[in-house]
């Protein structure tokens, strides 16, 4: 969750210059927190204060953090839906703030289902996109495996290849070119969405 605290506030001064060089400075006049930091912490609170996991204690927590640091920035999608009475989920495709503030649900995971399945139902309380909740599952299920790495996959080759493998076969993400190639030629990245988990309603 550090890290991805640390790399919100260091990739802030970046935002949007399209920066492919190794070699650039980690503080910077522009450098500040942004609303990914704001709400990775919401979302580690809720994990912390609700053994439910209950939607409505999760709305309070991003709202009432959220609110508390409008200045932080937020995309107009969820700058909405923080500030409103009975916030509803959106849908958009192209927001990867969801798996951004996902990291803590890897961490306070027992169990990689556990990590996937309170992913989605995080996710799809802002937004519903299946592609953002693709997202946000398969990132908590990233961090749950490189924090729980057993015996047979203790070094990061091993860590790396089982998340590959879970990745690729769980989610469809293609995993194998390098990020080289991906500059000269992009392309989609998932093989479909027929294996889109079933939407949980919350309490």
């Amino acid at each position: 969750m550090l890290g991805a605290v640390l790399g919100d506030i260091i990739g802030s001064a970046y935002a949007g210059q399209g920066v492919r060089s190794k070699d650039f400075q980690l503080k910077s006049p522009k450098t500040r927190y942004t609303g990914d930091s704001v709400m990775t912490l919401a979302v580690a609170k809720w994990l912390l204060e609700d053994p439910q996991f209950t939607g409505n204690w999760l709305v309070h927590c991003m709202q009432k953090m959220g609110r508390g640091n409008l200045r932080a920035g937020y995309d107009a999608h969820l700058k909405s839906w923080l500030m409103a009475k009975e916030p509803k989920p959106y849908m958009d495709m192209r927001d990867g703030h969801v798996a951004a503030r996902i990291s803590p649900v890897g961490l306070y995971a027992h169990t990689l289902e556990e990590a996937g399945l309170t992913a989605r139902d995080m996710a799809k309380l802002t937004n519903c996109h299946p592609e953002a909740v693709r997202g946000a599952m398969a990132v908590a299920e990233c961090v749950f495996l490189n924090r729980n790495r057993t015996p047979q996959r203790s070094s990061l080759t091993k860590v790396k290849e089982a998340i590959r493998e879970r990745i690729t076969s769980e989610y469809g993400y293609y995993l194998s070119r390098s990020l080289k190639e991906i500059r000269i030629e992009p392309l989609s990245v998932t093989k479909g969405l027929e294996n889109e988990p079933d939407i949980v309603e919350h309490a």
